[in-house]
């Protein structure tokens, strides 16, 4: 296709970059604005698509890397079980036009469902080699009516990526043998970036607590599948145990929670901070005794570690002891490398039992804030995790924009065995 006039600035031009997609924010997902992040920071021309917003102005702007922010307000009056299809197919046309005025991308780095789908038909229409982040793994009954197609796709879109990247050894094993896969694969684990320790905060004094009472801290989504109704329940078996709760929170959520809490007599050890800002998220972390990371394994997704990662990671950076699940491989990390606590299962006797064995010993609850907090200084940093990912950049791209495209990649030798 002919190449005619940038229509954007060159700054959000996509031609000779590394495109990241993501639809919505590419924030919500750590990991891909951490590795965005990193090769920006090396040099690399990296833009980020964020589509499919409803209710924000479209807008190009600079948020450490460029970004673009394509808006598509018109898919309100769309059906909702074919909303997901009718930004798909917008933004596939859009996309496929601004490729054809402008010159095509180094690579597309798709971040999800759709997204692999979007960068799989970008591959065959106009020969723009990508490759795929996976995050999640799904079973149809995982996904709402409007998003299965994408999954019936997804074989198709992870074979023909250039190189795939897990975020963990068994996601990856099950993922060859779902799809029958043999590209180039990396493992990097879904962590924070690495990060100095964040000075502590006084949160007795600020929640007017006790001196003996004991902070769990639970940040992320509040609603099913992190067993906390029998988190609350549970602290009527441990009254030092003082549960603090950051996050957006499903509707009646709130409700449902402060019910239970008032039923089991623990309405003063419930407590709420709402959703709080990146500096003051850290602030907890480095202020609480411990933090809860229970999943309940309910879906493939929930059953891996580096699927429902990020509050774990975060704890270590923060050198927090967790409490967790024994299900998959949670309990070989949190057992082998002694930073915490597996309950036996969900339920509220369980988890009073991990609340106990958490604070029954102050030195070994210390010892095991310090082992966590070690392993993100060793091993647990996205900048560690991503450095296989960034030399196999390094010796395939160019770090100067606008150059000419190579040959579609194509790659025998798995790049971790080099």
């Amino acid at each position: 296709m002919p190449t005619t006039e940038k229509s954007t600035s060159q700054t959000h031009g996509l031609a000779g970059k590394i495109l990241f997609l993501r639809l919505f924010r590419l924030g919500r997902i750590p990991s891909a604005l951490n590795s965005a992040q990193i090769l920006s920071e090396k040099g690399f021309p990296v833009v980020a698509l964020e589509y499919g917003n409803l209710f924000e102005e479209e807008e190009e702007c600079v948020e450490g890397f460029p970004r673009l922010r394509w808006e598509s307000p018109w898919a309100m009056w769309v059906l909702r079980p074919f909303r997901p299809l009718a930004i798909f197919i917008g933004v596939l046309i859009r996309l496929c036009s601004k490729i054809n005025d402008e010159g095509k991308p180094q690579i597309v780095i798709a971040h999800g469902l759709q997204e692999q789908a979007l960068a799989w038909l970008l591959k065959f229409f106009l020969r723009v080699p990508y490759a795929v982040h996976v995050h999640e793994a799904f079973h149809r009954r995982d996904l709402s009516l409007g998003n299965w197609g994408f999954l019936l796709v997804e074989g198709a879109a992870l074979r023909g990526a250039d190189f795939v990247i897990f975020p963990q050894a068994d996601r990856a094993r099950l993922y060859r043998a779902r799809y029958g896969l043999n590209n180039p694969e990396f493992i990097a684990y879904n962590c924070p970036r690495k990060r100095k320790r964040t000075a502590a905060v006084e949160l007795r004094e600020s929640l007017s607590l006790p001196p003996e009472a004991r902070v769990l801290l639970y940040v992320g989504g509040i609603g099913d599948n992190n067993a906390l109704p029998e988190a609350v329940e549970a602290l009527a078996h441990s009254p030092e145990t003082h549960l603090l709760l950051v996050g957006w929170e499903n509707k009646g959520e709130r409700e449902r929670l402060q019910s239970v809490a008032i039923r089991n007599g623990v309405s003063g050890q419930l407590h709420w901070q709402g959703v709080v800002d990146e500096a003051r998220k850290w602030e907890l972390l480095a202020s609480a005794d411990a933090s809860y990371c229970i999943y309940e394994p309910v879906n493939i997704r929930l059953r891996y570690l580096a699927t429902a990662s990020n509050k774990f990671m975060e704890s270590a950076a923060a050198g927090l002891p967790v409490l967790c699940t024994q299900n998959e491989d949670f309990r070989s990390l949190v057992e082998d490398k002694d930073i915490g606590v597996c309950v036996r299962s969900t339920s509220a006797k369980s988890i009073a039992e991990g609340y106990h064995q958490l604070w029954q010993d102050s030195l070994r609850l210390a010892r095991w804030g310090k082992n966590a907090r070690k392993l993100h200084e060793t091993q647990w940093h996205y900048e560690k995790q991503f450095e296989p990912v960034l030399r196999y950049y390094e010796s395939r791209f160019s770090k100067k924009q606008g150059d000419v495209i190579p040959p579609l990649l194509r790659f025998s030798e798995n790049p971790l065995s080099a």
